[in-house]
């Protein structure tokens, strides 16, 4: 069995059947994230010095320097399910750690450059 390139690569059209879909749009509307992100911006110069530093980065260079903007948070370590295919299931408890406390994520909410927390 020979391969020949005849320029269609079925990854480069699932690639191009994705950046075809509708983006991905906050529950609550894009106005109403803009104005959270304005106003958790105007909260901060410090913040908003840090925000401006990561629109104007090329996001691609090994050098940073912004901090995060984004955190996604798994504030709990466990889950009821027992997949088969899944190492949780051997946890004990389906428990891997303790659960974020409320004094923990006070902590992470007050980094200077988060702009948004995912929970």
């Amino acid at each position: 069995m020979s391969y020949v390139d005849d320029g269609d690569d079925p990854r480069d059209n699932r690639q191009r059947a994705l950046r075809r879909q509708p983006a991905p749009e906050p529950a609550a509307g894009l106005r109403a994230y803009e104005r959270e992100r304005e106003l958790a911006l105007a909260r901060s110069p410090e913040c908003a010095a840090n925000y401006a530093s990561y629109l104007t980065s090329r996001r691609r260079s090994a050098v940073v320097d912004y901090y995060p903007i984004k955190l996604d948070i798994e504030n709990v370590s466990r889950c009821n399910f027992c997949c088969t295919m899944c190492v949780v299931s051997d946890w004990h408890k389906g428990k891997r750690a303790a659960d974020l406390s409320l004094a923990a994520f006070r902590l992470i909410d007050k980094q200077i450059g988060l702009v948004e927390i995912k929970l």
